[in-house]
């Protein structure tokens, strides 16, 4: 290995493996129910199927007045705190209570929370129409149905997981069935291409 190479691996190589650890961890961590999950100064729970197939639906945020910037963030918080009901009374005296919030902050804390459930998402695949064109595969149902064939979960119990849990248990079930790569640490790989670019550079 070149000098300068080598060099380089020597600052690469612990913080490569420090980012595994730190990962290791992480995803451990989405396994504890005991965690308490914040949004800005809101208590939330992990998104679930359920939770998420609840906020994609259209028109859920929309605001009838059209001029408040707290609604549709309320709305979002209350689906995902533990409180949450489907009655409609219970989602007004939320929206009351905290009808003084500050909703500037709130789109990117929002988006940080939905980032962070979708980290482990597995790439999409995509499937032939009959004329041909390539489409992304319906993802939730393809995750519903992999989960209960491989481990007899109901539908229910399925929609009521962490989606995280959910892209977990997906990548294991893909590396034992041999359709995924080995194992995967983001903030690792990051780091382990990020040498290879560097070290290429030096090697030409």
């Amino acid at each position: 290995m070149d000098d300068r190479v080598a060099k380089l691996w020597a600052e690469y190589a612990p913080r490569i493996e420090k980012a595994k650890q730190e990962d290791g961890r992480d995803r451990h961590r989405h396994f504890c129910d005991y965690l308490e999950e914040r949004v800005g100064d809101f208590v939330a729970v992990p998104l679930t199927l359920n939770k998420y197939l609840l906020l994609s639906q259209e028109g859920l945020f929309d605001d009838e007045d059209g001029n408040d910037a707290r609604i549709p963030v309320l709305r979002f918080l209350w689906i995902i705190s533990p409180d949450f009901s489907p009655e409609p009374d219970a989602a007004a005296r939320f929206v009351r209570k905290n009808r003084n919030v500050d909703p500037t902050p709130y789109p990117d804390l929002i988006r940080e929370y939905l980032d962070e459930a979708f980290r482990y998402s597995p790439p999409r695949r995509e499937t032939k129409t009959r004329t041909g064109k390539a489409t992304p595969k319906e993802w939730v149902s393809s995750i519903v149905d992999l989960l209960a064939s491989e481990y007899s979960w109901t539908e229910q119990a399925i929609l009521d997981l962490p989606i995280t849990r959910l892209f977990l248990y997906v990548k294991r079930i893909r590396i034992r069935l041999g359709s995924d790569e080995a194992d995967f640490s983001s903030e690792a790989d990051r780091l382990q291409d990020e040498f290879m670019r560097r070290a290429n550079s030096k090697a030409n």
